[in-house]
């Protein structure tokens, strides 16, 4: 679906109000991200709390969409925040426009689900660390999972039986069908994020290969034949 044309948001209203050191750190970031030779693909503002580092966000989004309106098809702003609520309060302080569109993102593994579904030229999903950003390990929730085995399914030509098996985790055989037929069968993803996902897969699967380090797939696959040689018992899942 193409995203609703509206007008580009205008970045010097954006800017209206900020104090001299708030405009010159929205400049300077500005720069460094989008305009110098030697460009970054992150910057970190490190005032103390209360010298406005949502505003000078706001600023820095406000000049980058302004930049980007013409050059690309959607614009979306991930926002990373400590807790939902405090998410909920600075949300519209960031947004540029009543028309920009606002999901809460659970978890940043729900993006291409999330994102799909949103029609504005900018769009703003947020999310908390605790729930995307945790590094120890885990089998995540059954959704993910089932997400997960939609997008790879095909791609890694998965067999269905050890697929569910493997992917199903503590959930109930009969459940993890419902989460991967009834649920997934009503949602849509995202065909950029799902692509660029296999492709980064793929990338991955050829630097293994030149490291000679087993790969995602290999390990899945070494998981499936041990899953199938294993006498636990499966019942048929129809999967469309």
């Amino acid at each position: 679906m193409t995203p609703a044309h509206t007008k580009p948001p205008r970045a010097a209203a954006a800017l209206v109000g900020l104090k001299e050191f708030q405009r010159q750190t929205v400049e300077y970031a500005f720069r460094r991200l989008y305009l110098d030779s030697d460009s970054t693909h992150r910057f970190l503002v490190a005032d103390e709390v209360g010298l406005g580092k949502t505003m000078v966000a706001r600023g820095v989004i406000a000049k980058a969409v302004e930049h980007l309106w013409d050059s690309v098809d959607r614009i979306d702003v991930v926002y990373v925040c400590s807790n939902a609520d405090i998410a909920r309060q600075n949300i519209n302080r960031l947004r540029l426009d009543k028309d920009h569109e606002f999901a809460r993102a659970s978890r940043a593994t729900l993006l291409p689900i999330e994102l799909r579904g949103m029609t504005s030229r900018v769009n703003y999903v947020s999310m908390t660390p605790g729930t995307s950003l945790e590094p120890r390990g885990g089998m995540g929730i059954a959704k993910e999972r089932a997400l997960l085995y939609t997008m790879l399914r095909k791609h890694w030509q998965l067999n269905v039986k050890d697929g569910i098996r493997i992917l199903r985790g503590g959930v109930k055989r009969e459940k993890f069908c419902w989460w991967i037929n009834d649920w997934m069968g009503e949602q849509s993803i995202d065909e950029k994020l799902h692509s660029e996902f296999l492709a980064e897969l793929d990338r991955l699967e050829t630097a293994h290969a030149s490291s000679g380090t087993p790969s995602l797939r290999s390990r899945l696959e070494k998981l499936s034949q041990v899953v199938s040689g294993s006498r636990l018992r499966y019942q048929r899942c129809s999967v469309g």
